[in-house]
């Protein structure tokens, strides 16, 4: 009788394994489930902070698809230092399959599709950097790294 290896009985090396599987998935389809292109830059959004995702509006009302509110970059007259003011007058929602900027998949196929991103303007969901760029698109690139070191590391080991 042949038995499961004795990593599949175990847990905690199931939901590592799981875990792992889905950051290669984002990492192999970067350019397709990050919201924007990691090198472009926004010189009007340096440092913007995350802008929340939102379901209820100020007045309480329910929307099925997440919103964030505009971030406005603002200058304090008092410190003439730079802030930003969240308008809540203005929602962006978020949409699925969105237009966004070019990217070739695996430098192959052309497109311009993204998973996830606004029809107009930009939503920063983690914030922007020093330079303006979004960091949820360069975390999902960085990632590309990091595991492919990791993967180079068990190819050497083995």
């Amino acid at each position: 009788a042949t038995h499961p290896p004795q990593v599949v009985r175990h847990k905690l090396a199931m939901g590592a394994m799981a875990v792992l599987l889905i950051l290669y998935f984002f990492a192999i389809f970067a350019e397709f489930i990050s919201p924007y292109d990691p090198r472009i830059y926004d010189r009007n959004k340096l440092f913007c902070p995350p802008q929340q995702l939102h379901f209820f509006d100020e007045q309480g009302n329910f929307y099925l698809r997440p919103f964030v509110y505009e971030a406005v970059l603002t200058i304090n007259r008092e410190t003439l230092s730079e802030d930003y003011f969240i308008d809540k007058s203005s929602k962006k929602f978020l949409y699925f399959f969105v237009r966004g900027s070019p990217y070739k998949l695996w430098g192959l196929f052309k497109n311009d599709i993204h998973l996830f991103g606004l029809r107009e303007g930009k939503a920063f969901l983690l914030g922007t950097d020093g330079l303006g760029r979004d960091m949820v698109s360069r975390i999902i690139y960085g990632g590309r790294v990091s595991l492919s070191i990791g993967l180079v590391g068990v190819a050497i080991s083995s």
